[in-house]
């Protein structure tokens, strides 16, 4: 048996943003990262990643010693998120339909690829896994560009056709989910976000992860973990930092990540004052992000839109509790942990409100493991899709 975890855009465009800088030889993707998770507990399957991306000129193949995946790029033609069309690639799934053999994970459906492969995947085991994606409806509402935006309609269309015909549609959040059931009349949709291992995540002693970051115990400490982009709202959290501190004078902000607005917060961090307090770590690897998450007395996430929310997940499972905006699916990870606090978008009073409720004990800052556990481990998500593969085979 061979399973497949399909990609839906180029990395090229957001590099910027990412830890891997070769679009080619890119490997910490969603969609990979699922397919070493199945790897580790399926050994008995052929694991490939199939992903578009604007640089190659050419089919470019290549084999992961370490994770024993062979990953297959596909030349396409992108314009901009959303808007993009390989070829080769809907070539290439077309040519497995027949196929009870293979399995195939499709991670992105708000884009072209995923419209004109619809009538494909409905006759192979498949799954359309969403990562976050914008529906055509939103970024209509929300788009900048004042002529591309008018693309979104025929996307809008386009969605309607598409959606139905998929055998299984996994929505990242239950607000998707029920977007999805309202405006798609979708019935085979399942609320399944991405998984964290929990064995990894997990608490230890605080006093420990601090020493390992470097962290005094007296400081009242902050954490965000993230791209440095628009769509994150850093710029709340730090504006929020000022009002902090008048209560709290021994706090800390750390910013694990890097992005293209770095500088620019960069700036506004001198501006207001806040250089002794503020320390950008950079990219933080995966196997040191624990002890960040242990060593932090909250974890802030002010997106302006975050369909899942994985570094709250992360963050609560390590036992620390979490901030987050509610907008998508952090409310869902606040119910299954059973801590946590939700603010509104763009408010840097709420963010300092909330992270003080968690420095004075105002709130529950216990999060209920167990409980998320059953919702967001790796075991559990991936389960329920294995399961699910099973049945379409049958």
């Amino acid at each position: 048996m061979k399973f497949i975890q399909v990609e839906h855009n180029s990395v090229s465009p957001y590099i910027s943003q990412l830890y891997d800088k070769d679009p080619l030889r890119f490997k910490t993707g969603f969609s990979m990262e699922y397919c070493r998770e199945i790897a580790k507990r399926y050994p008995g399957f052929e694991f490939e990643c199939w992903r578009p991306e604007r640089t190659a000129r050419s089919l470019y193949t290549w084999y992961d010693e370490e994770d024993k995946i062979t990953h297959r790029v596909f030349p396409s033609t992108f314009l901009r998120y959303n808007f993009e069309y390989s070829p080769g690639l809907i070539r290439a799934v077309k040519e497995i339909r027949d196929s009870q053999q293979t399995f195939l994970w499709f991670h992105g459906n708000y884009n072209w690829h995923s419209y004109w492969l619809a009538p494909t995947l409905k006759v192979i085991p498949s799954i359309a896994q969403s990562h976050a994606g914008f529906p055509a409806r939103i970024m209509l509402k929300n788009s900048p560009h004042r002529f591309v935006r008018y693309l979104y309609l025929v996307s809008m269309l386009m969605e309607k056709w598409a959606f139905p015909q998929y055998p299984h549609v996994f929505a990242i959040s239950n607000e998707e989910k029920k977007y999805l059931q309202h405006n798609y009349r979708l019935e085979r949709v399942s609320f399944s976000p991405m998984g964290v291992d929990f064995n990894k995540f997990s608490p230890t002693e605080k006093d420990k992860a601090r020493r390992a970051c470097g962290i005094s115990n007296t400081d009242k400490t902050i954490l965000y973990v993230g791209r440095f982009s628009p769509a994150k709202g850093i710029e709340y959290l730090i504006q929020a930092l000022p009002i902090i501190a008048s209560q709290y004078p021994e706090v800390r902000l750390f910013l694990a990540g890097s992005g293209p607005l770095e500088a620019s917060l960069r700036s506004l961090v001198q501006q207001l004052g806040c250089e002794a307090r503020v320390s950008f770590i950079g990219y933080c690897p995966n196997n040191q992000l624990p002890d960040w998450y242990r060593a932090a007395d909250v974890t802030v996430m002010p997106s302006l839109l975050e369909w899942f929310g994985k570094v709250a997940v992360e963050s609560m499972a390590c036992g620390t509790p979490a901030v987050v905006t509610n907008r998508g699916g952090p409310p869902d990870i606040v119910r299954e942990f059973e801590c946590g606090v939700l603010v509104p978008t763009k408010d840097p009073a709420a963010i300092a409100r909330a992270v003080m409720d968690v420095f004075s004990n105002a709130v529950n800052t216990r999060p209920n493991i167990e409980r998320a556990r059953a919702a967001f481990d790796w075991d559990v998500r991936l389960e329920q899709a294995m399961s699910l593969f099973g049945k379409m085979v049958k």
